[in-house]
């Protein structure tokens, strides 16, 4: 399941942005994007790239860190999706240099 209300949020903080700030940049409105936060409704593809521009951070970041890990996957299976999300943020490191990855 994607989860990209938690992310936003917690990469939003991670940037030291309001709510408003981070609405007003992406060109959305404050309580849309609350909406987003609390899950309440799901970003477009095309928000979610404008939403990562001004969070400078890759989209394919953003998809990764939105992925939660269901209680019925096994333990081999859950260390095998968080090693999958570590390959993909050394992999834009590596390509685009650091970017600050906000730990859950």
């Amino acid at each position: 399941m994607l989860n990209f209300g938690k992310a936003i949020k917690r990469y939003r903080i991670q940037e030291e942005l309001t709510q408003k700030e981070l609405a007003k940049q992406a060109g959305v409105t404050p309580s849309y994007l609350s909406s987003l936060e609390k899950g309440r409704k799901e970003p477009s593809i095309a928000l979610i790239k404008k939403i990562c521009n001004v969070l400078k951070l890759p989209y394919e970041i953003m998809f990764w860190e939105s992925v939660e890990i269901n209680k019925q996957v096994s333990r081999q299976d859950r260390k095998i999706i968080e090693l999958a999300k570590t390959i993909v943020r050394h992999y834009f490191e590596s390509r685009n240099g650091p970017t600050t990855i906000a730990k859950s």
